[in-house]
């Protein structure tokens, strides 16, 4: 007799109707937002120069800023992996999963479709985050021949794939967008910040993958036809600016995931500031480079949105006036 598990759905069980793909749907968005916050984050920030470490910052976060310790057992860079990987894993049962259901009328049909081009661009969105990551930067002339990231399209546990090159991981997230624009290609605009997928998302993703690529031309005629469009009306103001990062302005958000409130709400990352409510005062774990404060002219609508002059406590010594990330 066939045996199912009482407690969980068995995978040749899941896929019988466009419910079911739902459900998978569902679990997209839900892994996605937990793979764009926290060490997801701040770890290429602390890693890169714009950062240094204060006195003050226990060695948290100490080994990807020294460029050191980067093993299986640090957390983050494997936790980083792993979850890029699992979410892949997820993304590829579902795109095969959902060419065995049967939708059940027009309606139907195009909700499939939907889900389905929404798997295609979030396995896009993750190969290039990895690319990124674990890879050297795309260079047309040596991009063939430099290492990439191994690339997995099919549920195998034991599949042990090589490193694809740089090229084939950008290529194959170009398939992966143009799968994906194929099928929200009817998913209009409807509203600003959108929470789900739909083709100017897929739009701004190809724009970020093609400036990467250093496809100029491709770059500016995908960001084009988001900024022509008028959908999303450019922030001019230094005003509106510090309010899309501290009142939610949603004037030229293309998506943003849901976040219920005020269960859901983020914190802070305490590594740019440090605050101790009892003084006033702050004790980050890092500081912007001086040099970096200084790219910005001073009528720069950015910089005081991005930083602000702080008092900090260091070592219990009040040190005024240091530009910290805001």
């Amino acid at each position: 007799l066939d045996r199912y598990p009482y407690s969980s759905i068995e995978l040749s069980q899941s896929f019988r109707t466009v419910k079911d793909a739902e459900a998978w749907n569902n679990g997209l968005y839900s892994n996605l937002r937990a793979r764009i916050y926290g060490i997801y984050t701040f770890t290429g920030d602390v890693q890169a120069d714009q950062l240094n470490a204060s006195l003050e910052f226990g060695n948290r976060n100490g080994s990807p800023h020294r460029w050191e310790g980067f093993q299986a057992d640090n957390y983050t860079i494997s936790d980083v992996w792993s979850s890029y990987y699992r979410a892949i894993t997820n993304l590829n049962i579902a795109i095969s999963g959902f060419k065995h259901i049967e939708p059940q009328g027009a309606a139907e049909t195009a909700k499939l479709d939907q889900y389905l081009g929404d798997a295609y661009l979030a396995r896009a969105y993750y190969y290039h985050r990895l690319v990124l990551r674990w890879a050297r930067p795309y260079e047309p002339g040596t991009a063939a021949a430099d290492p990439g990231v191994p690339l997995v399209l099919t549920y195998d546990v034991y599949n042990r794939p090589p490193r694809a090159s740089v090229q084939e991981v950008y290529d194959q997230i170009l398939r992966d967008i143009a799968a994906a624009k194929a099928r929200l290609s009817a998913t209009a605009f409807s509203a600003v910040r959108t929470g789900r997928f739909n083709i100017d998302v897929v739009t701004a993703l190809e724009a970020r993958v093609k400036l990467d690529m250093h496809d100029w031309a491709g770059a500016k005629t995908a960001a084009d036809a988001l900024i022509i469009g008028g959908n999303y009306p450019l922030i001019t103001t230094h005003a509106e600016l510090a309010a899309m990062w501290k009142e939610d302005l949603e004037k030229e958000v293309i998506y943003q995931l849901k976040v219920s409130a005020p269960n859901e709400l983020a914190t802070a990352n305490s590594i740019y500031l440090g605050l101790i409510p009892q003084t006033g005062k702050f004790t980050p774990d890092f500081i912007p480079s001086q040099w970096v404060v200084d790219m910005y002219e001073a009528n720069d609508i950015r910089k005081p949105v991005y930083f602000e002059q702080k008092t900090l406590t260091i070592q219990g010594k009040d040190h005024p006036g240091i530009y910290l990330v805001k």
